[in-house]
């Protein structure tokens, strides 16, 4: 958990946050950058859930894990200082996935209440037809081979790779979700995967903002040091996030 240095004068809001690795690798740890950032950005708290990963558990466990861990949080936000009624939710990359999964799953079973999201280059469509796996095929850090062996590990034989929990791109409804922020990168396979779930969410009338970062790669908001427009690219959400999370 990251809490911001400053004193609250009131109860914080709270951002749950779901780490990237294509569902088999990362953790918290290898975010803490991203969610100290926005902790210090928003004056929120921000829970980093370290879910289960495949190949030894496979879908829906690390999405059921994440959903749980947002239901736990609210019901636990005021002993760690937040106010349930003001949550957001955060994920980079397989946790921009898992975010986008949890907000539909929120806004079905009634609950809890998403204020904002927040997506870093999320996966969205595991049919991977979107034109940026072909032109970013080899980018570097993420090749499009690189995202399919990701998908064979998260998803079991019996799988449909279209369901909403899966592909939120698929979703058949996407009103009511919150407002979203995403991020793209340029030298990216997802890269039209996430503009193209802007447009999708846009078309439902849920207010986005897109933020396109063409000389960027898949993973850059995560290694500050190399990437000179990590800082921006971090405080579009900071930015957003404390707009939606405020009272």
């Amino acid at each position: 958990m990251h809490t911001p240095s400053a004193e609250a004068l009131d109860k914080r809001a709270v951002i749950v946050h779901f780490h990237g690795g294509g569902w088999v690798s990362g953790s918290p740890r290898e975010a803490d950058f991203i969610c100290s950032t926005v902790a210090e950005g928003t004056g929120a708290i921000v829970v980093s859930v370290d879910y289960r990963l495949a190949p030894r558990n496979r879908y829906p466990a690390g999405l059921d894990d994440c959903y749980a861990a947002l239901v736990w949080v609210t019901g636990h936000a005021a002993e760690l200082g937040g106010d349930p009624t003001r949550l957001g939710l955060l994920g980079e990359s397989a946790g921009g996935n898992l975010a986008a999964a949890v907000s539909l799953l929120a806004r079905d079973r009634g609950g809890p209440t998403i204020r904002h999201q927040g997506l870093l280059y999320p996966a969205t469509d595991a049919s991977m037809t979107a034109p940026s796996h072909r032109t970013n095929a080899n980018a570097p850090w993420l090749t499009a081979a690189g995202v399919r062996n990701a998908y064979h590990h998260y998803l079991p034989e019996d799988a449909n790779p279209l369901e909403p929990g899966i592909s939120p791109l698929h979703a058949a409804d996407h009103t009511g979700l919150p407002p979203t922020t995403i991020v793209v990168a340029g030298h990216d396979p997802l890269h039209d995967e996430g503009a193209m779930y802007a447009e999708r969410l846009q078309q439902a009338g849920v207010p986005v903002d897109v933020f396109d970062y063409p000389r960027m790669v898949h993973g850059f908001a995560n290694v500050p040091h190399l990437f000179g427009e990590t800082a921006a690219a971090l405080g579009e959400v900071v930015t957003a996030q404390r707009r939606y999370l405020t009272y």
